[in-house]
């Protein structure tokens, strides 16, 4: 019984140093994967959380997430944006001289055809 309660012992007390050796500090780097693959990549047709990883950084919202107060949203594509009162009604005021790949120009024409 006493080898036993020697190694019990050995092993809290690693544990409590390892836990002690992990105190939380700001900043660095956080590396994660995402295993799984998207079926296609079609931003309009996925909800899957696959498939956000691999194309956001392909794509511009009209509205984004403000990484620094999260979760508060700021513009992307939109410059600005009013809500009606009744919440149904989103009016965008978009960014100009923005351009898609073929050098075409971002016009209210393209989100509106995407909402459609």
């Amino acid at each position: 019984m006493k080898p036993l309660s020697a190694l019990l012992l050995g092993a809290a007390l690693a544990a409590a140093g390892a836990m002690a050796a992990e105190t939380p500090k700001s900043g660095g780097l956080l590396k994660f994967a995402v295993s799984a693959e998207p079926p296609n990549y079609d931003c309009h047709a996925q909800t899957s959380f696959a498939f956000i990883h691999p194309v956001r950084p392909h794509y511009n919202t009209l509205l984004e997430f403000d990484t620094a107060k999260y979760p508060a949203i700021k513009g992307d594509l939109a410059e600005s944006w009013n809500v009606s009162k009744d919440g149904l009604t989103y009016t965008f005021k978009l960014r100009k001289g923005v351009k898609f790949h073929d050098g075409s120009a971002f016009t209210m024409g393209a989100p509106a055809m995407k909402m459609a």
